[in-house]
């Protein structure tokens, strides 16, 4: 078996498009199981009955040296090298250590090795007793003449098994052939059985492929977080509205004034992104890029003639430390539609791969897509933490959300929620589709299963659970042309 070039994620089964191809076996899937590296090692995900060390596994971290056993016979021994440039590998470790009636070859070659193994003690024994020192010359001879004739024998029996084994071997392949071309017969000539078996085909092939998209585009979708307060300027200096009271029995309507000397009164939310241009372009929902937009909270302060002015925003990708920036003055919204193009300043930050845009987003309907986004926000992202760090960060007073967001950052829990479905329907520049969300999804890509963006996720159907607004993405090329021409 080969080893590939190392990667990311390895697929083991018969398959030929897998890393690790294993040649066809009783029980062994197409797709078996799957291999990502990940934070904490080499992780493994399977699809098919698997044993690691004797024990059903279907999510394991995998050591050096592991025994994985796939299905009803392959045996495979783990090999993970020290250094990080050498590639995991798998050799193979024989058939099921614990023989059963109907596998002969097991059974034949359990059979020779005790047989072999007896005979090699004997062999030894009567070494060992021919190089005492011998108390008459013929006796010497005589046993040397048994020592030899011993190795012969021993050498027939090991040739005559040899030439069984590989005889039943030869069977074994023919009978599953056989079996093979009677399933295939089978399934032809009856129409329910060949299109069941087309349907569970393309239920594992679209399976396999939301994989392959959650894997490829969930490092290139950011969580959105940002503030921003009300106020306006007095005597030529800008001034933002203070809570007058915080005391606990005051829990709605705190009294506001610009004169105020207490805590800013300001409005902290997050949102999804998702990088279009390698340059930091992040493209979302205009409601994110400006909360205040088509706000009935917000609608009453503005109206009284105060403005809005972020305090901060920015967003963190996938596997970064570090935050991307975001300029609000040079935000970009659509005048059409709910999005928005968000202007990054990354610095030294390495940004990963922009997602594509897809050609055509009038899906029919039933097409299956991918929703990846952050809905929840913190809480989501903290429920996935341990449970010491979730109390110790919720804990924390004052209650400081820029902090947490950095703190999980640093321990790899950014990561989008990615949730399947199906589109509804696509009218009067909507996309419907049934994917799950949830508020702080707002602004996540809604890919088909080429990985592409076909919509931006903007709202929920309440009155329905099961159907979510999309912005078809042919809204969003002007804001891209627009950005990238500057």
């Amino acid at each position: 078996m080969e080893n590939p070039a190392k990667k990311r994620e390895f697929r083991l089964g018969k398959a030929p498009e897998s890393e690790f191809r294993i040649e066809a076996r009783r029980g062994v899937r197409r797709t078996h199981a799957r291999i990502r590296e990940e934070r904490d090692g080499l992780r493994l995900h399977a699809h098919g009955p698997v044993r690691l060390n004797g024990q059903p596994v279907r999510e394991v971290l995998l050591h050096d040296k592991d025994l994985l056993q796939l299905g009803q016979l392959t045996l495979l021994r783990v090999h993970i090298p020290g250094t990080g440039d050498a590639p995991i590998g798998f050799e193979p470790a024989g058939r099921s250590a614990r023989p059963r009636s109907h596998d002969r070859v097991s059974l034949i070659r359990v059979t020779v090795g005790v047989l072999a193994f007896a005979i090699l003690v004997a062999s030894a024994a009567l070494v060992v007793h021919v190089t005492r020192p011998p108390e008459e010359g013929a006796r010497r001879a005589e046993l040397v003449f048994e020592r030899q004739r011993t190795d012969t024998h021993i050498d027939r029996m090991r040739d005559d098994m040899t030439r069984k084994l590989g005889a039943v071997e030869r069977s074994l392949a023919h009978m599953d052939r056989g079996v093979d071309a009677r399933i295939r017969r089978a399934v032809a000539d009856n129409p329910e059985l060949r299109a069941a078996r087309v349907a569970v085909e393309e239920l594992q092939d679209s399976h396999e492929a939301a994989e392959r998209v959650i894997a490829r585009c969930s490092p290139s979708v950011c969580v959105i977080q940002g503030a921003y307060a009300f106020g306006r300027e007095v005597d030529g200096k800008w001034r933002f509205l203070r809570e007058i009271d915080k005391s606990p029995e005051v829990e709605d309507n705190v009294p506001l004034s610009l004169d105020g000397k207490g805590t800013v009164f300001r409005i902290e939310y997050t949102g999804t992104g998702f990088l279009v241009d390698s340059k930091g372009l992040v493209l979302t929902n205009r409601h994110i890029a400006q909360p205040w937009w088509k706000n009935d909270a917000a609608t009453p302060i503005v109206s009284a003639g105060f403005e809005p002015r972020f305090l901060y925003l920015r967003a963190y990708f996938p596997g970064r430390t570090k935050p991307i920036v975001f300029d609000p003055d040079k935000s970009m919204p659509a005048e059409e539609a709910d999005l928005a193009m968000l202007v990054g300043k990354p610095g030294d930050l390495v940004l990963p791969d922009p997602l594509p845009l897809a050609r055509n987003d009038a899906l029919p309907s039933g097409r299956a897509v991918v929703l990846l986004g952050y809905p929840s926000g913190l809480s989501a992202m903290l429920a996935r933490a341990d449970d010491e760090v979730a109390q110790r960060l919720s804990d924390q007073e004052p209650f400081d959300p820029i902090r947490i967001l950095d703190e999980l950052a640093a321990q790899g829990l950014v990561r989008p929620l990615p949730t399947q479905g199906h589109v509804n329907d696509l009218v009067a520049g909507k996309l419907l589709f049934d994917a799950a969300s949830e508020v702080g999804g707002s602004g996540a890509p809604v890919l088909d299963l080429e990985g592409r963006v076909v919509a931006v996720n903007y709202g929920i159907l309440k009155a329905f659970s099961g159907a979510n607004f999309g912005v078809p993405i042919r809204y969003a090329r002007p804001l891209l042309a627009q950005a990238t021409s500057r």
